[in-house]
Parts: C-alpha cells; sequence; structure tokens
C-alpha cells in the first residue's frame, strides 16, 4: 500500500499574543492518500491557512507530528527544511505571488533556479509547464499583461516547475469570477490526475470543494472528514 501525502497526528498550534495564547489547532488529526486532490473548507479565522502553513514546512506545530511524503518534517534541521520546501511542495496563492518584472517564463523558472537546475533545462521545463496549463502562447508576458485566470495558470505551472509530489493551494480561486475559478480547479484536477500529483486545496467555497476527491471540514482548529 502506497504511503499517505499528508498525515497529521495530534497537531497542536499555539501563538501567544500578548498575555493570551490562540489555539489555531487543537490535537488535529488528518490522513490524505497520495494522487487525490483534498479540499479544507471552513470560515476565515478556523485555521485553514495555519493548517496550510504546517504541510508546507513553512512552521511547526506547538505539539504533534507533520508526515509529509514520508517524511516527518520534525525530524529535520532548517537547511532539511528548506530543501524539503523546493523539492516536494508546491504552492499557489489566491494572489498568485507572480513578480511584476519578470516574464511568465522567468515566473515558472525561478523556482528551478533556487533549486539549482542548470539554465536550459530550467527553461525546457519552464516552457512544458506552461502549455500543460494552456499558456505556451504567453511565455514573453508579464503579469500586467494576463488576466487573472492566466496569472493563476501561471502560479500553477510555477508551483510545479520542481515536480512536487504536493500541490498546497490557498483559496486559489478567490481573486477570480466563478466561472474562471471552476476552469481552475478543473485545471488542479486534471494535472493531479495526468501527473500523479496529490493536491490540497483550502478554500471557503463550498462549491468548489465538492469538486475534490477529498472534503475536509476545520472549525475552531478542529479537523473533521465532510459529508
Amino acid at each position: 500500500m502506497a504511503q499517505p501525502a499528508v498525515v497529521l497526528e495530534q497537531v497542536v498550534k499555539q501563538y501567544r499574543m500578548g498575555p493570551h495564547v490562540v489555539e489555531a489547532l487543537r490535537a488535529a488529526d488528518l490522513t490524505i492518500p497520495a494522487g487525490v486532490m483534498a479540499a479544507i473548507i471552513g470560515p476565515s479565522g478556523s485555521g485553514k491557512t495555519t493548517l496550510l502553513n504546517l504541510l508546507g514546512a513553512l512552521d511547526q506545530p506547538t505539539a504533534g507530528r507533520v508526515v509529509i511524503a514520508g517524511t516527518d518534517l520534525g525530524a529535520l534541521t532548517e537547511t532539511e527544511l528548506t530543501a524539503h520546501r523546493r523539492r516536494t511542495v508546491g504552492f499557489v496563492f489566491q494572489d498568485y505571488g507572480l513578480i511584476p518584472n519578470l516574464t511568465a517564463l522567468e515566473n515558472v523558472m525561478l523556482p528551478m533556479e533556487f533549486a539549482e537546475v542548470p539554465v536550459g533545462e530550467a527553461r525546457r521545463r519552464a516552457r512544458e509547464r506552461l502549455e500543460a496549463v494552456g499558456l505556451g502562447h504567453r511565455t514573453g508576458h508579464r503579469p500586467s499583461r494576463l488576466s487573472g485566470g492566466e496569472q493563476q495558470r501561471v502560479a500553477i505551472a510555477r508551483a510545479l516547475a520542481n515536480d512536487p509530489a504536493i500541490v498546497l493551494a490557498d483559496e486559489p480561486t478567490g481573486n477570480l469570477d466563478t466561472q474562471t475559478g471552476r476552469e481552475i480547479v478543473e485545471l488542479l484536477r486534471r494535472l493531479v490526475r495526468e501527473r500523479s500529483k496529490t493536491a490540497v486545496v483550502v478554500t471557503h467555497d463550498a462549491e468548489i470543494a465538492n469538486t475534490a476527491d477529498l472534503r475536509f471540514h476545520i472549525q475552531d482548529g478542529k479537523i473533521g472528514q465532510a459529508r
């Protein structure tokens, strides 16, 4: 049996705000198998972003274990965590996160530069990723010349640049109209299927969540499987 892509075991995440302690996650358990698209749905302030930061090794839990693609993140050094983020996880953000003065091709090449991929290979791979999201004809355009949907497609191509096992998407349709949002989610689903990836989509949109293979609900820092 293949190992799960994501495992959380009794994860607690606390933040100190002055004299107060805020518990963003409370003894959270979560298992997501490899090769699926999973949606995490919940209202603002429910712990969605905290959860995504833990899955992406951008933050560490106060207690509990986070295991991503078979790797216990708590056992890694800071250097190893950086390498893990570059190799294992791709990120898609609500605001796209593209560099304004770089072309679509250069934006997709950027993660490969950090991973020390040779320039020729990075350029070839970036073109292939942009073609996969339907933007092979827009490689030389900067973000200001792209629509919101096109910018999010570039962001997805960038997330796939280093061939990660897992793509984490934080409200990827939040800045898009309904139809474009549906197209972006369908694109993610297709790439998960065709490239054998796992996608974890954090959203407050029930319609988007209902297109996922698995749905989880988060409320007040507790995670449960949605029906």
